[in-house]
């Protein structure tokens, strides 16, 4: 799981270092700040649900797999809020994902969980630009920790 948690670590950085170069885009929400209704629920899932089967088949669910899909969630949120677009965003997580986890020697069977999960994380942040940081992160969690506790 620590190796997981570095992975995240280390895509998000190049991500990081661009944040502040971005101009802040138009959130398109409505101004109340109120969650917009989820979407894509299911695929969410899928992808949650597979993530968490491959770190219980490595780790013995040792770690804290939800942990890391919140810490990405929080991210993606973050970086759609300091203008970052998710074009940009989902470049990065392609183009840097399977490099960084080959150079960090992160399991073949983590790759496709972990960055399916991290790119439905940047399309729910951007698609809900009214939800704040902590509500996606919510989210997320939420379904993480729903997924956990059915299995």
């Amino acid at each position: 799981m620590t190796i997981a948690v570095c992975l995240a670590a280390l895509l998000i950085a190049p991500i990081a270092s661009h944040a502040d170069e971005w101009e802040q885009v138009p959130s398109g929400g409505d101004e109340s700040g109120e969650a917009a209704a989820p979407s894509g629920g299911g695929v969410d899932v899928v992808a949650v649900s597979n993530f968490l089967t491959e770190m219980r088949a490595i780790k013995g669910d040792t770690g804290k797999p939800c942990e890391v899909v919140a810490t990405y969630a929080n991210l993606a949120a973050t970086f759609r809020d300091q203008g970052v677009s998710e074009q940009h965003q989902q470049q990065e997580i392609d183009g840097n994902f399977e490099r960084s986890a080959a150079d960090h020697h992160i399991p073949n069977q983590w790759i496709r969980p972990i960055q399916a999960v991290f790119q439905r994380e940047v399309i729910y942040a951007y698609g809900h630009p009214a939800m704040s940081v902590e509500q996606v992160k919510s989210h997320w969690t939420g379904i993480c920790e729903s997924q956990r506790s059915s299995e």
